[in-house]
């Protein structure tokens, strides 16, 4: 209502701000509720204005929109017209004006394409607004939204419909002649020889602090690994720029020496997106452990310095299912762009934080966190790699001084269908914990199969 008197008769623009890098659901929510209040004719008069421009290097953001494969921030640009602009919000002087200048421009060009007046809707025509009428001009817009992109998405429902249908039959099928292949391929001597239990290394080999420690990155994708892995390499070892695409695409690792140690990075793909392990992830899950063997001394989970997100609690999970929920005690959680803080403390930052996610994240890797500055060079550099190699070897030494392994390790001729059992075997525990239904895999696989058939029944009949 606020809003409404304030900017009476009517908005001649309307900016929708976001932040270069990865355009998140939190963004495709905001985008859904300035359509809600405003309608959706505003897009006619919206323009998406990037913050932190000056985080592209020198990139020209039209290529960073152009080369995009974020289907969402793709749509919300195509909705507004194409119209989007860049600021770097700490510039001065000239160049300040002259971001303002060319943002005017647009600003005047999208005016002039709706006829020279300004935006107005129902909420603008009411002289005496009332709760009563905002809130039923909101759920008005919402309906007709919601109506929108269920009908644009009516056909696609009904093909995944069918092809899901096809395929959880198939998967049954082949689930059940798979395992009970394995079970006879993996049983020596009467016993199993692989489980998913995740344990700190105790044998004779283990490396030691004088020799080598062996870092992974881990974490969402866009979120600094790379650039982080470059931080603590000393040197541009792994592919690290600001795109809206992913631009690690497999496992590498990179080694350099610290204060006598040999220090190995493993950099690694989008295998934390989601809990959808496919063939793709399942490969890449093989690379890391063949070129992180024999086994880490420490995750490092990365998380950018902000709003801790959807895809970073999902991206905490995936860790877990992926190394096994006992690697939590080898992980220490590092936030990137920690610059943005403006020189406030990073302790305060999480402390102050009500964000539970989070919170729960920082308890679960027993509260060690850092964070860099990737832009940092040369002693202010070297101060955050201390810090955080300190951290390294103190968490080392709490665990004995060894590096942590799980049964993915201790196979030295890893084949798909094994690595398959553990990641499944870790996803299901986890989710068990998490959702108490799901200790009857038989009650999840019906009701799964109910809902299947009833999307089908309803779209075949409607």
């Amino acid at each position: 209502m606020s809003c409404i008197d304030f900017s009476r008769p009517g908005p001649h623009a309307l900016i929708l701000v976001t932040q270069v890098g990865r355009f998140t659901a939190e963004d495709v929510a905001a985008a859904k509720c300035v359509w809600d209040i405003f309608g959706a004719e505003s897009t006619r008069c919206t323009i998406v204005l990037f913050t932190c421009l000056e985080d592209l290097g020198g990139d020209p953001l039209h290529e960073y929109v152009q080369n995009s494969d974020n289907k969402n921030l793709r749509d919300v640009i195509q909705q507004c017209r194409n119209r989007f602009y860049g600021f770097n919000n700490k510039a001065t002087g000239a160049e300040r004006d002259n971001q303002v200048s060319e943002l005017m421009e647009i600003v005047q060009r999208t005016i002039s394409e709706n006829g020279g007046g300004y935006y107005t809707n129902q909420l603008y025509l009411e002289p005496n607004l009332t709760d009563g009428i905002v809130k039923a001009v909101l759920a008005k817009n919402k309906e007709a939204r919601k109506m929108a992109e269920n009908a644009l998405k009516w056909k696609e429902k009904i093909l995944m419909a069918a092809i899901i249908t096809t395929a959880f039959v198939i998967l049954i099928y082949i689930v059940v002649e798979r395992t009970q292949v394995f079970k006879a391929s993996c049983v020596k001597d009467g016993k199993w020889h692989f489980y998913s239990v995740g344990k700190t290394s105790s044998n004779s080999v283990s490396s030691t602090l004088t020799e080598e420690l062996r870092l992974i990155l881990v974490g969402k994708s866009g979120g600094g690994k790379s650039a982080t892995g470059n931080t603590i390499l000393d040197r541009r070892v792994f592919e690290s720029t600001l795109t809206a695409k992913i631009t690690t695409l497999k496992c590498q690792r990179g080694q350099s020496s610290w204060q006598g140690l040999t220090v190995t990075v493993v950099d690694t793909p989008a295998m934390f997106d989601s809990d959808n392990y496919n063939e793709i992830v399942r490969r890449e899950v093989m690379a890391c452990i063949d070129v992180s063997r024999p086994g880490p001394h420490v995750l490092i989970l990365v998380t950018q310095t902000g709003r801790f997100t959807a895809e970073d609690v999902t991206a905490a999970k995936c860790v877990w299912d992926i190394f096994g929920a006992e690697s939590a005690r080898h992980t220490i959680v590092l936030f990137t762009c920690v610059e943005d803080l403006g020189g406030d403390s990073l302790q305060e930052y999480v402390r102050k934080s009500d964000n539970k996610n989070l919170q729960d994240l920082i308890q679960q890797c027993g509260n060690r966190f850092c964070g860099f500055n990737n832009k940092a060079v040369g002693a202010d550099r070297e101060r955050q790699v201390l810090e955080l190699m300190e951290m390294v070897q103190t968490t080392v030494l709490a665990n004995g001084g060894r590096y942590y392994v799980n049964q993915l390790y201790l196979e030295h001729n890893l084949w798909d269908e094994c690595i398959k059992l553990f990641l499944d075997g870790n996803k299901t525990a986890r989710r068990k914990s998490e959702r108490s239904w799901l200790r009857n895999p038989y009650r999840v696989a019906g009701v799964f199969a109910g809902i299947v058939f009833f999307i089908v029944i309803v779209i075949h009949f409607s």
